[in-house]
């Protein structure tokens, strides 16, 4: 018999094991390593509201599994929402294959609706397996390494500095801000901006007294052994409009130090502000496509119940159309999600209704697929047009597929 439970100071040991050996390339296995392990848990349990650990435990009171469980408010397309994070899942080594991470996720989900949270995100070790516990693909994030000079030149760099911990009631606000406009982005809090004006370097656009962009980056050793040739890892940077220029105009002006500007961007069109794309590996690609970028697969979003996240999106503009959809939603993990949900758009308004109601139109649909249509990451078309969601009607696909077209797919930097 196994029981899930809020991990406590004194499981901190058992939870280092059990996270180095499931994670060997952590650097948590060895004594040092697993000393500090417990102590960055154990500041997190104590200064960050957000985060929780929990564990199931076995016979003996052996912890089989442990789970880092965050509450968070993200903006969902123009509304806040209470969304739930997962991380650092992991398993003792000795019990694999016993279900071990599928009663966690069970439990997981099942919080998730008791704390009124609609939306489940994480960040997957291997996509295929959350897929399958109907997790949605998010949005790619598009790699480039590029030289220095081909970003947009420019000299004016007046409102550019280097930040500090003082910044720190400043810096939040303007994310929590820009979190208010962008969709997918997550409130913040003071514990994550301390952690990020740690040790690493920020600078910060400042006009008139308010803080109104930053970037984040580190250095990394290039290729060879010349301790004079760097590259430079950009690991976050958020901007309004008017602090881009400046921002690029810092970033250029390395090109004396750096060899490569590494950028992690979600905006597809990031390949239009520079001069040449090209990252360096000389590939072609059939006939004569240079190699730009790589794009890779990160966050996952996951609805936990249909109906209450129509409900917390009441007050957002779905569009200009009236009609009544019917979502028959397949969710076989969390069973209680499974079934009709019929939703009235009124101008484009939603308004839930019984869902015995009569509807115009009726989409099929997985929980994994309606995940990513509801947040933007693909459109009804694609999904019918692969096989992923049939419409009772084809001849209103246009009318539902303009329903959940979104401005732009979520953005999402909280790293947890």
């Amino acid at each position: 018999m196994s029981e899930i439970r809020r991990l406590t100071e004194s499981d901190l040991e058992q939870a280092a094991v059990v996270g180095a050996n499931a994670y060997p390339g952590f650097g948590i296995r060895s004594e040092e390593g697993r000393k500090r392990f417990r102590e960055r848990l154990l500041v997190e349990m104590k200064e960050d509201p957000r985060m929780e650990p929990f564990g199931l435990f076995g016979a003996g009171g052996r912890l089989y599994g442990m789970m880092k469980l965050y509450d968070y408010q993200m903006t969902v397309l123009t509304q806040q929402v209470p969304v739930a994070g997962v991380g650092f899942v992991a398993v003792d080594l000795m019990h694999k294959k016993e279900h071990v991470c599928r009663d966690m996720m069970r439990f997981f989900l099942t919080r998730c609706r008791e704390r009124c949270a609609p939306l489940a995100i994480l960040y997957p070790f291997r996509p295929d397996f959350y897929k399958s516990m109907g997790f949605g693909y998010g949005t790619r994030i598009n790699q480039y390494r590029v030289k220095a000079e081909s970003l947009p030149a420019g000299r004016d760099k007046s409102h550019i500095r280097f930040a500090s911990q003082a910044d720190g009631p400043a810096l939040l606000d303007f994310c929590n801000r820009y979190a208010l406009k962008t969709h997918g982005h997550c409130q913040k809090n003071s514990f994550e901006i301390r952690r990020y004006l740690g040790p690493e370097p920020a600078v910060v656009y400042e006009k008139d007294g308010e803080i109104r962009g930053y970037v984040f980056y580190t250095f990394k050793t290039g290729p060879g052994d010349n301790p004079l040739i760097h590259d430079l890892v950009v690991r976050e940077l958020v901007c309004e409009d008017e602090a881009l220029p400046e921002m690029f105009a810092f970033l250029r002006s390395q090109l004396d130090q750096v060899d490569r500007l590494i950028f992690n961007v979600f905006d597809d069109e990031f390949f239009a502000a520079l001069a040449d794309p090209r990252n360096g590996t000389d590939h072609f690609m059939t006939p004569v496509y240079h190699e730009t970028n790589t794009q890779g697969l990160g966050l996952m979003y996951r609805v936990t119940d249909t109906a209450a996240l129509f409900g917390r999106l009441a007050d957002h503009s779905f569009g200009d159309k009236d009609f009544v959809l019917r979502l028959s939603v397949q969710d076989t993990f969390c069973v209680e999600n499974n079934g009709p949900v019929v939703v009235r758009f009124e101008g484009g308004r939603p308004r839930l209704l019984d869902s015995s109601a009569c509807a115009d139109v009726e989409v099929s649909i997985g929980v994994a697929e309606l995940s990513s249509l509801i947040m933007g990451v693909v459109s009804l078309g694609t999904l019918l047009r692969y096989g992923l969601a049939h419409i009772s009607d084809a001849r209103l696909t246009p009318e539902v597929e303009a329903t959940f077209r979104t401005k732009a797919p979520p953005q999402c930097t909280t790293q947890f």
